[in-house]
């Protein structure tokens, strides 16, 4: 069975190694972003002003209040996707909501030693958690979506989920992607579009475009949030 970890609360916990040695703590996961559901390949450690990437291989395990390193994880893997420097408060687009949002949180599955991206939360909750606001937060909305339903807008998950093909842009029918290209920024969209086949990306410009739908609700705290 599969147990539910939020990455803020994983980020900052500390990590020690099988002797109960500190190493530092949790600065960030990376996630290879070739499959529907990313698994995390690699995990960032900060000591002081120095850091470390050392695989996922190497976690032996997620206690409650720290991870714990094996000695023996192999080299690091290349990483070019970051879940807190490149998509936490990223803007994304909701692709069944067609609306525009932004990443407060992002939800992790563990199951055994593996773990994976699955969903982002974008509702208010997510953003009172991390403003240290825990009872309001219990009183906020969460609005959580799969990963498989969201495109980056911005930052560096935009060109990454481009690149693969299990990202769900690729699998959108013209309409779909006609309200996500309409919700994007004109260099971004046109990107999109190159990505896609060419008869698809014809069919789209041949689309009338959506009316811009804007969302007010987000507050002004989401952007003074530290990630």
């Amino acid at each position: 069975m599969d147990a539910t970890r939020r990455l803020t609360e994983i980020r900052g916990r500390a990590v020690v190694d099988t002797d109960g040695r500190r190493l530092g703590r949790v600065a960030d996961l990376a996630v290879d972003h070739g499959e529907r559901f990313p698994v995390v390949t690699a995990i960032a450690i900060a000591r002081g002003r120095t850091g470390s990437v050392e695989p996922w291989a190497a976690v032996a395990r997620v206690d409650a209040d720290q991870v714990v390193l094996s000695p023996a994880g192999g080299a690091p893997p290349a990483v070019d996707l970051y879940l807190v420097r490149d998509l936490l408060d990223a803007q994304v687009v909701d692709i069944a909501g067609r609306r525009l949002a932004r990443v407060g949180e992002i939800e992790l599955a563990l199951r055994g030693s593996e773990l994976r991206a699955v969903a982002v939360d974008v509702g208010l909750a997510p953003v009172a958690r991390r403003l240290g606001l825990r009872r309001l937060a219990r009183r906020l909305p969460s609005e959580v979506i799969g990963w498989d339903g969201v495109h980056f807008a911005t930052g560096r998950g935009h060109p990454v989920q481009l690149a693969s093909p299990a990202a769900a842009v690729h699998g959108l029918d013209p309409s779909e992607l006609m309200e996500v290209v309409a919700r994007l920024p004109p260099e971004r969209a046109a990107e999109v579009l190159e990505a896609v086949p060419a008869e698809r990306a014809a069919h789209v410009r041949r689309l009338p475009r959506p009316a811009r739908r804007r969302r007010f609700h987000v507050m002004r705290a989401r952007k003074r949030a530290p990630s």
